[in-house]
């Protein structure tokens, strides 16, 4: 863990005009280590506003397609694609590759670190048990790590549920649920400020917003829960996930209701553990290196 606070160029700097470099027509001006430092000195401040022990430090790495990032032991890495190119390659009907602006690729990068951060976030509350209103605690510590049960082929299960095992489940479980949440009321708010701003008026300022919006309005975590909601038929997906993996927690499968929802945590628990053991022999093999799957976080 980094005690230290890590050294940006921004350091010192008023903090609307540290937020305006993240509008679209500043963004596109800064070269990639004046991102990284951008986004590490609002990590840094948001570090400080919550009252943390510790900086996360920012670390640039290769990533899959459409990895935003991740958070581990004191440390977020982002996707260096995501923060370096404003421009993406997509196959077109006719089979040719055509480079397109991401035009809102400076708010995408702000959600990222907001994301990570909060999972940070996550971890300084779990480590120091800070119960901060009486539920927060109880809810990350839903994802802590592996369970054992006795019922068979659940005995050894994740907590936490990797998008390749269940992409709807992934993002509806307590601690994804509240990094993308807060992540992107985060990023309204900066918005806000900015369509409220006289200096960031220009055309690009707003197109960009435009194209934030309309993204959002489609894979949003309030669409989301609403797309669960109607496939599984239940009002409160996230609630229905988080005791499901309450009862796996506690080694209590076998009374967990018999509905589609709960059978996918459940499968989705066993499909996680199974993915991050791939390369071992034996899912007993590996469950001390797993204990810690909760705090390697993707987005």
């Amino acid at each position: 863990m980094n005690l230290n606070r890590p050294k940006t160029i921004y350091q010192g700097w008023d903090i609307d005009r540290l937020k305006g470099l993240f509008a679209r027509e500043n963004w596109i001006g800064l070269n990639l280590d004046q991102r990284k430092d951008l986004l590490q000195e609002y990590a840094n401040i948001r570090t400080e506003k919550m009252g943390m022990d510790f900086y996360p430090s920012l670390h640039l790495d290769e990533m899959d397609e459409g990895v935003g990032g991740s958070y581990l032991n004191g440390e977020i890495h982002m996707n260096i694609k995501e923060v370096e190119n404003d421009f993406r390659s997509t196959l077109t009907i006719t089979g040719q590759m055509e480079n397109n602006e991401i035009k809102h690729s400076n708010f995408e990068a702000f959600e990222t670190i907001c994301h990570e951060h909060q999972h940070a976030y996550q971890d300084f509350v779990m480590r120091n048990k800070i119960d901060t209103d009486g539920q927060f605690l109880e809810d990350m510590s839903v994802n802590d790590g592996i369970a054992m049960a006795k019922d068979y082929p659940y005995r050894i299960s994740s907590l936490y549920i990797l998008a390749e095992a269940n992409p709807l489940v992934y993002r509806l479980q307590p601690c994804e649920n509240d990094a993308y949440v807060k992540s992107e009321m985060e990023t309204g708010r900066l918005i806000e400020e900015f369509e409220d701003r006289i200096d960031l008026q220009s055309p690009a300022n707003r197109e960009s917003i435009e194209s934030y919006k309309k993204i959002r309005s489609i894979n949003g975590q309030e669409v989301i829960r609403n797309r669960a909601s109607l496939i599984y038929g239940v009002e409160n997906p996230s609630q229905v996930i988080k005791e499901s993996l309450e009862f796996i927690r506690a080694g209590n499968v076998n009374k967990i209701p018999d509905s589609p929802l709960e059978r996918d945590v459940l499968d989705s628990s066993l499909k996680t553990l199974e993915l991050s053991n791939r390369n071992e022999n034996k899912l007993e093999d590996n469950i001390e290196v797993n204990k810690d799957i909760k705090w390697g976080l993707s987005l």
